[in-house]
């Protein structure tokens, strides 16, 4: 069974202001150095699908990031993704 790594849902604030979602999967033991690896996806993605591929690395001693969506920058986080999603087929975060 696969041991599943439990998200942090967290903002970034840009120099302009804008609140961008992202989410961070620390990690869950310490190694001689430490290691990050940032995840992206295609549009239609979302960062909560991105869940399989850090269980299935099963690197215990990396931290994970993946942001929202590409296009959450637009509209100014995921609230305001998350109340339009059905105009565009689709949600993030």
């Amino acid at each position: 069974m696969i041991n599943t790594r439990a998200p942090e849902e967290r903002q970034f604030l840009t120099s302009d202001n804008v609140e961008l979602f992202y989410r961070y999967w620390p990690a869950t033991s310490a190694g001689a150095t430490p290691k990050v690896i940032v995840l992206f996806h295609r549009g239609h993605e979302h960062s909560g699908r991105l869940q399989h591929i850090i269980d299935e690395l099963a690197m215990p001693d990396t931290a994970f990031y993946a942001w929202g969506c590409p296009w959450a920058r637009a509209l100014a986080g995921p609230a305001r993704v998350q109340s339009i999603a059905g105009s565009f087929g689709s949600g993030c975060g």
